[in-house]
């Protein structure tokens, strides 16, 4: 008798952390954004991402406009 309690306890609170509501475990801390660093270039804008170092070029054309402070 003295053992039955211990393991329904035990029981409990293993299905007490089992069938939790996803509300009550924490949620992880959205990440934000990430700064790409942009460059102007004759052709178009290059991106680049500074964690990663992902890069990417879009001509201008397509919705970008040529922003160089030489341009005139």
């Amino acid at each position: 008798m003295l053992l039955i309690l211990p393991i329904i306890f035990v029981i409990y609170l293993a299905s007490s952390a089992i069938f939790m509501t996803p509300g009550v475990v924490l949620s992880p801390v959205p990440q934000p954004a990430p700064v790409a660093h942009v460059h102007y270039l004759a052709k178009g804008v290059l991106q680049v991402n500074p964690d990663t170092l992902a890069t990417r070029f879009i001509p201008y054309g397509r919705g970008i406009e040529d922003r160089r402070r030489n341009r005139a």
